[in-house]
């Protein structure tokens, strides 16, 4: 690794570590906003982690950061995250993701809330930064980047997170209110005090491509039970999901893969396995008996999905009852992902 620009001398109230691959149009913008931040720019650096990319990332980087490390090979996002927090400066860091776009006031907002001396980290809102689409519109409505304020959803029994799996499709995954504790924090809108950061060692670079802020976050409550992770909605990040259907079930199953890979490192007492999509699924070939018995799938997807009825009732739009479906075969890929992950590594112990 080779450092590229020198940051400044004077050290910043706060750092912010973006890592990247080979997304430079993506990152350009996100930098941008980072660098038209209303807090003085003396307060803040900016370091970038490009991760071994082939396109124009590092031309981008250097035009921007206050700080530039590139990776001689491809690390990860975890083992990169390590990598920047090494690299900057600050007590305080926050991290964003290379598709971001933080407002204006993002890092003044995540700085006031670290006025709480009590708080080991802050999440801000995560918002998708378009609307203009079918994809886009049901990321707005059920986020999937929202932080965890569930204790039960991240550690609780069986039973317990059921519960909480059901409550989260009857809201459609909404964000947590001002000043409520969280579980776990996305690490597309995250920041955390080095401190805490250096009391569990960093992030876990086993985590390649997903999950590793969960992982930190759980075990940090873990090692400090009723650590106080806030969140603040007016620190706000604009995520640019990508609008394609294959991208959708893409992440789906990457999330899965993580789930998985956490299981079996023991920091998740079930892997990633959601019952809804397989309980209608079941119910489908009834069709096959009397067409009439179609309605039994389409009735169970509305009453285990009940947040879109709501929606759709709340809009008069019955086009909304749709993202139950869709909803369903996200979590299906989700399960997917996990069980092959699972089913792989069994394999491969095998042989």
């Amino acid at each position: 690794m080779s450092e590229l620009t020198s940051q400044t001398e004077e050290q910043p109230a706060i750092g912010v570590v973006v890592c990247t691959y080979n997304r430079a149009d993506k990152l350009e913008q996100c930098l941008r906003s980072l660098t038209d931040q209303s807090l003085d720019p003396s307060r803040y650096e900016i370091v970038v982690v490009d991760d071994c990319s082939s396109d124009r990332t590092p031309e981008i980087a250097d035009r921007y950061a206050t700080r530039v490390i590139r990776n001689e090979q491809n690390l990860g996002l975890a083992a990169s995250r390590n990598v920047g927090v090494d690299g900057a400066a600050a007590a305080l860091l926050a991290f964003t993701d290379d598709d971001c776009v933080p407002d204006r006031d993002w890092l003044s907002e995540l700085l006031a809330a670290f006025d709480d001396p009590e708080a080991l980290g802050v999440g801000g809102r995560v918002v998708p930064l378009r609307t203009d689409g079918l994809l886009l519109r049901y990321y707005e409505l059920n986020n999937p980047l929202a932080h965890n304020a569930q204790e039960a959803a991240a550690s609780g029994s069986l039973l317990q997170r059921f519960l909480a799996y059901f409550r989260s499709s009857a809201r459609l995954n909404p964000m947590p209110q001002d000043g409520q504790r969280l579980v776990t924090v996305t690490g597309a809108n995250m920041s955390l005090r080095r401190t805490t950061l250096e009391s569990v060692g960093g992030f876990d670079e086993r985590f390649r491509l997903a999950a590793d802020d969960t992982d930190l976050c759980l075990r940090l409550n873990e090692l400090r039970p009723g650590a106080r992770l806030l969140y603040t909605p007016r620190a706000v990040v604009a995520h640019d999901y990508a609008p394609e259907m294959r991208d959708a079930f893409r992440r789906s199953r990457t999330y899965g893969q993580a789930a998985g890979f956490a299981y079996l490192l023991g920091r998740r007492p079930l892997p990633a396995l959601f019952p809804f999509p397989f309980l209608i699924a079941a119910t489908i070939p009834l069709a096959a008996v009397a067409p009439v018995m179609l309605a039994i799938p389409v009735a169970l997807l509305l009453l285990l999905y009940p947040g879109w009825a709501r929606v759709a009732a709340t809009r008069r739009n019955p086009a909304y009852l749709g993202y139950a479906l869709l909803q369903a075969l996200l979590e299906l890929w989700t399960t997917v992902g996990s069980l092959d992950y699972l089913l792989r590594k069994r394999r491969r112990s095998r042989t």
